[in-house]
């Protein structure tokens, strides 16, 4: 929803590119791996840390509050 968003609002796809590769990148869901890569490659995540995507784990309000912050910043630049 967060790379949807993002592109309604920029008015443009997401882009993928170089993106860094997450330990755990093998458990993303193979219908999630290109949002999964749009999110990174534009800004609107970036991972837990240590190189990890954590993507079994539950999002924290902090961790959501982030994403749609940089989703309004990235949005509001262009």
């Amino acid at each position: 929803m967060l790379v949807r968003a993002y592109e309604l609002a920029a008015g443009k796809p997401a882009g993928t590119g170089n993106v860094p590769a997450f330990k755990d990148e093998q458990q993303v869901s193979g219908w999630a791996q290109t949002v999964v890569q749009q999110a990174v490659f534009t800004r609107l995540m970036q991972g837990k840390g240590a190189g990890k995507f954590a993507p079994g784990s539950l999002t924290t309000r902090e961790e959501a509050i982030q994403a749609i912050y940089n989703l309004l910043q990235l949005t509001n630049q262009e």
